[in-house]
């Protein structure tokens, strides 16, 4: 049974820890980890994965699953059906029975179940891998409080490097 206010408790705290600041890839492949590792129970959360957008692919760049020399340089099109849901939706998951779903690419990251979430318009995806028990709307949820406060960060970020930026040239004058 889902406990709420454990959950918000566990939500809550997550949030705070989440720091984007000068390495938005890095930081937010850590945020993926903590994300998989507190919400393992409450969601099903089983894997996670950051991906970047770079000429209409999104490229894998961080697992929290081990990574075979396979799937080194792996990456997914935009036109791929399920990418377009994600983009469209803001959040979706995704099962084997979804229009457009490909198996054998799925199972080239072992994966036949997750949710997904687009940061920074489009240019990241985060998604993870869930078990079969995975409450859904618990997790579509769970996955809008976490996008947002990742966006909200990745927006801060941004806006703190251009001032640090305006400072610079400020002083140089």
């Amino acid at each position: 049974m889902f406990n709420n206010k454990a959950f918000y408790r566990k939500l809550d705290a997550l949030l705070g820890s989440i720091v984007v600041e000068r390495s938005p890839h890095h930081d937010l492949a850590r945020a993926v980890d903590q994300i998989v590792h507190a919400f393992r129970e409450d969601l099903g959360t089983v894997s996670g994965r950051l991906y970047v957008l770079n000429d209409g692919h999104y490229y894998l760049r961080h697992s929290t699953a081990p990574l075979g020399e396979d799937l080194k340089g792996f990456s997914i099109p935009t036109s791929y059906q399920p990418i377009q849901a994600i983009l469209s939706e803001r959040i979706v998951a995704i099962h084997e029975d979804f229009a457009g779903y490909d198996p054998g690419l799925e199972a080239r990251i072992g994966v036949r179940n997750f949710a997904a979430f687009a940061l920074d318009g489009g240019r990241y995806l985060v998604s993870f891998g869930l078990d079969s028990q995975a409450e859904e709307e618990a997790l579509l949820f769970a996955l809008g409080a976490i996008q947002h406060s990742l966006s909200l960060r990745l927006k801060q970020a941004a806006m703190a490097a251009e001032i640090n930026e305006a400072e610079a040239i400020q002083l140089s004058l």
